[in-house]
């Protein structure tokens, strides 16, 4: 399904991918937004049905984001008097979604850094920039 069309993806893009929701026609989410599922199918080897459900997931992420990061941008969020969770979703240009939980800081003025690259469960960590 997805993780095959993940797979292909990764294989098929030659430069580093970033870990943003960054979508233009040069990526491998740009050219699923564009494309046809049958394009998609036959560029990345897989089935109608994988290309259907790799696009409607790349394509809901977009829709459905709040935050758009370039490589190298930070996020901060805004200062809590509490330490307090968020769920956080990233989107590399191969179309891979991770999540995980991150901490604010334990106390005001304080906080706790991720790393992209370190800190999420990417499929293919190598790709994703500093």
């Amino acid at each position: 399904g997805v993780a095959a069309a993940l797979a292909v993806a990764s294989a098929a893009t030659a430069s580093a991918a970033t870990a943003s929701a960054v979508v233009t026609t040069a990526t491998i989410t740009g050219f699923a937004l564009g494309a046809t599922t049958t394009t998609i199918a036959t560029a990345l080897g897989i089935t109608e049905s994988e290309a259907a459900e790799f696009k409607k997931s790349i394509k809901n992420f977009a829709d459905n984001c709040n935050m758009r990061l370039k490589p190298g941008q930070t996020y901060t969020t805004p200062t809590y008097s509490l330490s307090l969770v968020r769920s956080v979703w990233l989107m590399n240009v191969n179309g891979e979604q991770v999540k995980r939980d991150c901490w604010s800081g334990a106390t005001a003025n304080s906080d706790i850094r991720y790393s992209v690259k370190n800190d999420f469960s990417w499929q293919i960590p190598e790709n994703i920039l500093k």
